[in-house]
């Protein structure tokens, strides 16, 4: 999962899968939120990705985001699912 030169972390040893680590359908894409893999497939496939986007930001923007702490990043997840959604 993740390496250092003095230490190594299996999958079996963080509590959530890990977006950019497991392509699976119902890994988190948007840790605070619950959006999945899947979830963002089917948005995009639906044409209704930028709803999905705006109902993440709106989340946001009420100050329900914890990031920093859920996301294994330790950052906002609204870039990885932009990029999911819209890949360049």
């Amino acid at each position: 999962m993740y390496f250092s030169p003095t230490q190594v972390f299996q999958v079996s040893d963080v509590k959530v899968l890990v977006f950019q680590k497991n392509d699976g359908s119902q890994t988190p894409a948007c840790y605070c939120f619950g959006v999945s893999r899947n979830e963002m497939r089917e948005a995009r496939d639906a044409s209704k990705g930028a709803e999905l986007i705006a109902r993440i930001e709106s989340h946001i923007q009420a100050g329900r985001c914890g990031c920093e702490v859920n996301n294994p990043q330790g950052r906002c997840c609204l870039g990885n699912v932009t990029l999911a959604l819209y890949p360049s």
